[in-house]
């Protein structure tokens, strides 16, 4: 179709199924050249999605430390994107990840920032004619 930003998308969700089909390398290597794909043609919205289901695999594979800096780096993107969804994804699936570090409290917090920065941003996309 000659939409390059679609066809990212699309092969990032189709890594999406390699991972559900147990092969994480070619969903990793999938989800990873549909990111930079993303990045380099400014699709905030690609990139958030493409950083949220990395990161969602990494916690599946118990890669903690590795889940986190992409569900951080998500939320960065979109933080610094006004017009940029909320990260939903990003934020429950940091909490899960702080949960099983035995990070209660921390993922507490996590969450309460959540609700709090969507219902920000929620009232201000009211507000716009």
């Amino acid at each position: 179709m000659g939409e390059g930003e679609w066809e990212a998308r699309a092969k990032g969700e189709l890594g999406i199924i390699a991972f559900l089909e147990g092969d994480s390398r070619r969903a990793a290597a999938m989800l990873g050249d549909a990111l930079l794909s993303a990045t380099a043609s400014g699709d905030v919205g690609g990139q958030v999605r493409s950083l949220e289901m990395l990161g969602n695999g990494f916690k599946e594979a118990k890669k903690i430390w590795e889940a986190l800096a992409f569900f951080e780096r998500a939320i960065k993107v979109s933080s610094a994107t006004p017009d940029a969804g909320f990260p939903f994804m990003a934020f429950e699936g940091e909490s899960e990840a702080l949960v099983g570090q035995g990070k209660v409290s921390e993922a507490k917090d996590k969450l309460e920032q959540a609700f709090t920065k969507s219902q920000r941003k929620s009232k201000r996309s009211v507000m716009k004619p």
